[in-house]
């Protein structure tokens, strides 16, 4: 047991620092080059007449589906299991 929580702990260590290394190199390649974080600026002007598409509706439409594929199968099984109930009631 010791010896399979060991190699986890060892393969987590190593996706972790994966992970962040690619995140550190994403950010390095989308600097300039040569430039450091502390010689960046930005300026934002922010005229405010636009409407930003969030996608809400397009992120949430396969959770609503899933959602009602499954009310449907579940009221489906119900009426099924009540009508087998009283066919063997008569």
């Amino acid at each position: 047991m010791k010896g399979k929580r060991k190699t986890l702990t060892a393969f987590l260590a190593a996706l972790f620092f994966t992970l962040l290394t690619s995140v550190q190199t994403m950010a390095a390649d989308r600097m300039p080059f040569g430039a450091a974080l502390s010689d960046r600026s930005a300026v934002l002007a922010n005229s405010g007449n636009i409407i930003v598409p969030t996608g809400i509706i397009m992120s949430a439409a396969p959770v609503i589906i899933v959602g009602l594929i499954v009310v449907v199968i579940v009221v489906v099984l119900i009426i099924r299991s009540k009508r087998r109930e009283e066919e063997d009631e008569e």
